[in-house]
């Protein structure tokens, strides 16, 4: 995201964002995978259903607000900004998972 912010080269642009949605390919099998693993195979359903519903309604969610957000601001910036933000959420997630972990 920080090197999409940083080039003004609509070519660049545009490789990044092929990049940035192969990774999102990966990390949708992988947390399926992940998912299945911690239910039991007569929860599948019900988990897949759960997963598919936040995972695509973040997207979705997740375009919109940064197409407000590009649209207030310019896409360099945007890009910058979502850049900035994806540690502290990395931070988070990980917090909370070592507290689970100790429970």
């Amino acid at each position: 995201m920080l090197t999409l912010s940083l080039t003004a080269v609509p070519a660049a642009v545009v490789a990044g964002a092929g990049v940035f949605g192969l990774g999102f390919g990966v990390t949708q099998n992988v947390t399926q995978t992940l998912m299945y693993d911690r239910v039991p195979e007569s929860a599948y359903g019900a988990a897949s259903a759960l997963w598919n519903l936040a995972y695509d309604g973040g997207m979705g969610l997740g375009a919109a607000g940064f197409g407000v957000l590009a649209l207030h601001v310019g896409y360099p910036l945007a890009f910058a900004l979502t850049a900035a933000v994806l540690p502290a959420v990395l931070l988070a997630v990980g917090a909370t998972r070592a507290k689970a972990r100790s429970a």
